[in-house]
């Protein structure tokens, strides 16, 4: 049956007309009287090619030319396919019933079945357009990796609770693909097998209906690319497998439920990238991996409800990169590792509720960029500890508290005051107090 399958998406592959989708098609299927009959219509004609299973391993092929072109393995399954209409509608007779059809839109996301008495039927309607062979397996279209692994492609099924295969046709699954459930509002709960190394951009991206996710025991996972569960509106808590390296930029962006992230105990997370959690207006608390060396610009923008940013004891953090916690305006304190070197501008800009900042003791601190404590209206309390700063720019702490305390050492108590003037934002009616 593999075999058979292949060949014939091979001889549809060379066969078919390949046509750019630029864009979304749309198609259904309608039975007529309960009979071995049907028309299909497409309102857009750039597609490549639908299939129909027949019910002893045979298959009609309809592609998108000139003339129809109908192939069949099972002599015994008589059928025709013929264009009606023009161009944008098609007519199947089946002379045999029990037949099976889905009905998918370009995205691969099924929209319409039909459940009808004896016919019952199958479209695939191709985005990729490629020429490439799309082995698949139950509800899953894959590509080997080699002679061990496979990538799973995109998902055709309906499931609103999906359990990711760790293995499909003897191959070991360990990538799944760019956009694979994307835009699949149907979707609620996935769980992650162990076996899965890498996710790529926008996998889950846009599954507003999805509040569960959970990776396998021993889970893998390395790698992760951009958006992967952008605008997943109803996602409420993760749990990141420890082996995981990067939260690549807008992985969790929008995701407006989202109230809890959990690290597994000996993370070896080293950066946090762009826009990764902005807008996760649920946020409220996160401890933070001493493995992370980098928080990339407006990584926790707009999470209005973050209270508490903590930093696991240890901390290589050395960049707080731009807007990274700008609007945090629920941000109260917080306590700076000793290894940043640089805090960019408005990495805390109008954290309107912040009363206190600490630099920890020992702290390597080279620069605070142009507004980065701008327009923290509570803030009373700074004390800096590094003895290598060498910047501090314009406007870092306009409109913080006018009777604020800075609290700076004393060995480089002549630099700081010289960096912390007008220029800085800082007021006559500011304190500048030498500790140490």
């Amino acid at each position: 049956m593999r075999k058979q399958v292949l060949k014939i998406m091979a001889i549809v592959a060379f066969l078919t007309l390949v046509i750019g989708l630029d864009v979304p098609l749309r198609a259904y299927a309608e039975e007529l009287y309960k009979e071995d009959t049907a028309t299909i219509r497409l309102d857009y004609t750039n597609f490549q090619y639908a299939e129909v299973e027949m019910p002893s391993d045979g298959y009609i092929i309809i592609s998108h030319e000139e003339t129809m072109i109908s192939i069949g393995i099972d002599s015994t399954d008589e059928f025709n396919a013929h264009r009606i209409y023009g161009e944008d509608e098609y007519k199947v007779n089946l002379k045999r019933g029990n037949h099976r059809i889905y009905l998918f839109d370009g995205a691969g996301t099924r929209f319409f079945e039909n459940e009808y008495a004896t016919v019952h039927y199958k479209i695939y309607i191709d985005k990729d357009n490629d020429t490439e062979t799309t082995p698949m397996q139950d509800d899953y279209k894959y590509y080997v990796i080699d002679e061990q692994s496979c990538g799973i492609k995109s998902y055709v099924g309906k499931s609103s609770e999906i359990v990711i295969p760790s293995e499909i046709n003897g191959y070991r699954v360990i990538v799944i693909g760019q956009k694979c459930f994307a835009n699949r509002d149907f979707i609620k709960k996935i769980t992650i097998p162990k076996s899965i190394q890498e996710i790529e951009d926008e996998a889950f991206s846009e599954c507003y209906s999805l509040s569960s996710v959970t990776f396998g025991d021993g889970s893998q996972l390395k790698k992760m690319g951009e958006d992967i569960f952008s605008d997943c509106e109803d996602l409420k808590k993760v749990v990141l497998p420890k082996n995981l390296k990067k939260i690549e930029a807008g992985t969790f962006s929008g995701c407006k439920k989202l109230s809890g992230i959990t690290f597994e105990s000996g993370s070896k997370l080293q950066s946090i990238g762009e826009d990764a959690f902005r807008e996760c207006k649920s946020l409220k608390k996160i401890v933070l991996p001493k493995s992370i060396q980098k928080i990339e610009d407006s990584a926790f923008m707009y999470c209005r409800k973050l209270s508490e940013v903590t930093f696991e004891s240890g901390s290589k953090l050395q960049k707080i990169g731009e807007d990274a916690f700008s609007e945090c305006t629920n941000l109260k304190k917080i306590v700076i590792p000793k290894n940043v070197k640089t805090i960019a501008g408005g990495a805390f800009y109008n954290c309107k509720n912040m009363v206190s900042i600490t630099f920890q003791s020992g702290s390597k601190l080279q620069k605070i960029g142009e507004e980065a404590f701008s327009d923290c209206t509570k803030l009373k309390k700074i004390t800096l500890t590094s003895k290598k700063i060498k910047s501090i720019g314009e406007d870092a702490f306009y409109g913080i508290n006018k009777k604020a305390v800075i609290k700076v050492p004393g060995s480089k108590a002549a630099k700081y005051k010289k960096l912390l003037g007008k220029k800085a934002g800082i007021k006559p009616t500011m304190k500048i107090v030498i500790k140490g």
